[in-house]
């Protein structure tokens, strides 16, 4: 009979096995999910799966060589500089006739030919001048003989070498005082006369506002340049682009003689760290310097004149 008596230990074993094998289950279901969600947790941090980037995802480190970086910093530096047009070098034969002292002056006798794209009209201009018409140089150019350049600072270095003496010189000096007069007077500009060693005429290490009163002054000191010494026009070059700022946006550099190659490489140099700078290459009279003159006005993305003049 099952009335009253105590249960059977058999089936108490079975009632307590049950009871803990749902237990067990439940628990063991728990410290699953428990797991579970503490490996996302861990997951999400890290940043793997489908995190989305939160805020505790990895950082990218981007790297950039040396050599972008240049490039970078030479684009960036191209980029600043105001109304210098890269072109390639031009070359153009000028024929100049001087009249000596007691003349009418300069007269232009021979054609120029195509002197480059973009570099608009002379204009008739009160200077000194070279030939009817050639006075004026516009808004934002010069012209120096008949070679126009673009840009608001201009330097002129040119050789006062012992040859450049007599007739040469005082060419020299009046195509200079009329390429400063015709100036406009939003420009600015510098004048560095080279021979053994180099000289800022006028004795002004800063950019000279082209002012009447300026263009006057630079005029009376042109014409007090002697030549003498020899050829060496690099230092002119370091004169310029380690004393003035900003850099120039041309310029003229003419010379009637040879000079030590390495100074080519070196003027080359200059104008490309100083980004890009252009020179206007002129050899005068003389052919000597040729060669170099062509090579720096075509790496510079300047260009290449010979004056033929002064004759009588």
């Amino acid at each position: 009979m099952d009335g009253g008596g105590p249960e059977p230990l058999s089936r108490w074993v079975m009632r307590w096995v049950t009871r803990a094998s749902v237990m067990a289950c439940v628990l063991s279901l728990l410290i699953h999910v428990l797991l579970g969600m503490i490996g996302y947790a861990v997951h999400v941090r890290l940043g793997g799966g489908g995190g989305g980037g939160g805020p505790g995802g990895p950082v990218e480190v981007a790297t950039i060589s040396q050599t972008d970086l240049q490039a970078i910093e030479a684009s960036e530096m191209a980029s600043l500089a105001p109304g210098v047009e890269d072109r390639q070098a031009v070359d153009v034969e000028t024929h100049v006739q001087i009249e000596l002292p007691g003349g009418s002056g300069m007269t232009d006798v021979g054609d120029l030919g195509d002197i480059g794209d973009g570099f608009g009209g002379a204009g008739t201009g009160t200077g000194i001048g070279i030939g009817t018409g050639a006075g004026g140089a516009g808004a934002g150019t010069a012209k120096f003989f008949d070679v126009v350049s673009r840009g608001e600072r201009f330097a002129y270095i040119v050789d006062n070498s012992g040859s450049m003496g007599g007739d040469k010189l005082a060419a020299l000096k009046k195509e200079l005082a009329s390429s400063i007069d015709a100036l406009p007077e939003t420009a600015q500009f510098v004048v560095i006369a080279f021979n053994t060693t180099s000289e800022i005429v006028g004795k002004r290490e800063r950019w000279i506002e082209a002012s009447p009163k300026n263009k006057s002054e630079m005029i009376k000191d042109v014409m007090n340049i002697e030549a003498f010494g020899g050829t060496e026009p690099a230092p002119g070059f370091g004169l310029v682009f380690g004393k003035f700022r900003p850099r120039p946006d041309s310029v003229y550099f003419l010379t009637d003689g040879q000079f030590n190659p390495e100074d080519a490489d070196r003027i080359i140099m200059m104008c490309r760290t100083a980004g890009r700078v252009p020179v206007q290459a002129i050899t005068f009279v003389s052919r000597e310097g040729e060669t170099l003159l062509r090579k720096i006005g075509r790496d510079t993305g300047g260009s290449y004149t010979h004056v033929a003049g002064p004759v009588r």
